[in-house]
């Protein structure tokens, strides 16, 4: 049994962007990473996610304490911590993925994310998935979502 003080290392913790990583693997070790963010070390949760960002991703919200800082803002602090985490289908169209995520945060809210990942063709991360962009999903786009599927039945078409 550990101690509180003893952590143990995640696999996402030292995940870093690799060709055999599926987008919908890349996005659960981020999503892990984040919700444990400060084990085994403060901010390590989300240095894991920027290693994970697309080359275009880093240099528009680079270097890592800019992007640190960008997380911690209210739009994505709910993703610091969370409780909890359900996952849509995700859905690939040749190079783009697309999935979204509804977070339980610490305190008990439910947020919507849609994270925007591309596989990489060419560079040092050539074939790899990477994260493009997270973008908070407003209460409004969410309802649109629900009404959308109540009025299909509950039916989703299938990717």
């Amino acid at each position: 049994m550990n101690s509180p003080d003893q952590t143990q290392n995640s696999p996402a913790e030292s995940a870093s962007p690799n060709p055999k990583l599926k987008p919908d693997e890349v996005i659960g070790l981020q999503l892990e990473a984040l919700q444990k963010n400060d084990i085994p070390a403060p901010n390590s949760g989300i240095r894991t996610a920027f290693r994970f960002a697309s080359p275009e991703n880093r240099a528009a919200t680079g270097p890592i304490e800019r992007f640190i800082q960008l997380v911690k803002n209210p739009l994505y602090r709910p993703l610091l911590n969370h409780k909890s985490v359900k996952r849509a289908p995700i859905v690939v169209e040749d190079d783009v993925a697309q999935q979204r995520v509804t977070v339980t945060s610490a305190d008990g809210e439910q947020i919507d994310y849609k994270f925007t990942m591309s596989k990489q063709n060419g560079g040092e991360y050539k074939d790899c998935w990477m994260t493009d962009g997270v973008e908070r999903v407003s209460d409004e786009e969410r309802q649109k979502e629900l009404q959308r599927i109540a009025s299909n039945n509950g039916h989703t078409a299938h990717q």
